[in-house]
C-alpha cells in the first residue's frame, strides 16, 4: 500500500476550529483574514487569496500561469483526479509520468526526459517529497513560497 502520510493536527488546531464553529461566522469571516494576514507576513506578500479546496487551488494556478491548448503539464498517475482535471480546467492538457517506485512521487528522471523531449512543465504533488526535482529543473521553477509552506516529514 502506497502511504499517503499523516495528518498533524494538535490541541490549538482544534481549538481554533471550535471558535469558528462558535463564532457568527462558518465561511468568509475574521477568522479567514486573520490566515491571510498571516500568510501575507509569512511570505512578505502584498497579496494572499484563501481557497475552499486544493482543487480550486490548482484550477487557480493554472489560469494564473496562463496555461494555453497547446500546453502539456506534466502530474503524477499516483494522485487525485483533480490534479489532472484542474490542468484540463485551465485549458491544457495532462501528462501522466510514472512514479519512482522507491519515493512514490514522479520519476524526476521520467519527468526532465518528458520536459526535454515535449517542452512541457510539471504540477508536483507532494504526496511524499518534490526536493529531488530541485535537482533536475531550474530553481526558478519552484517559488520560494512553495519551498517555505511545507510541513515536515516524519
Amino acid at each position: 500500500m502506497i502511504s499517503y502520510g499523516k495528518q498533524s493536527i494538535d490541541q490549538s488546531d482544534i481549538d481554533a476550529v471550535v471558535n469558528v464553529l462558535n463564532g457568527d461566522w462558518l465561511t468568509q469571516g475574521p477568522a479567514v483574514d486573520i490566515f491571510e494576514d498571516d500568510l501575507k507576513k509569512y511570505f512578505g506578500s502584498k497579496h494572499v487569496c484563501a481557497i475552499a479546496n486544493g482543487t480550486a487551488a490548482l484550477h487557480l494556478t493554472g489560469l494564473a500561469l496562463n496555461w494555453q491548448p497547446d500546453d502539456i503539464v506534466i502530474t503524477s498517475p499516483i494522485t487525485f483526479l483533480a490534479t489532472a482535471n484542474c490542468i484540463i480546467y485551465a485549458g491544457a492538457t495532462p501528462d501522466l509520468v510514472d512514479i519512482d517506485p522507491v519515493s512514490y512521487t514522479l520519476d524526476p528522471n521520467k519527468v526532465d526526459e518528458k520536459i526535454k523531449s515535449h517542452h512541457s512543465f510539471p504540477v508536483v504533488v507532494e504526496l511524499l517529497s518534490f526536493r529531488e526535482f530541485l535537482n533536475i529543473l531550474p530553481l526558478h521553477q519552484f517559488p520560494d513560497h512553495w519551498l517555505k509552506l511545507r510541513r515536515p516529514h516524519q
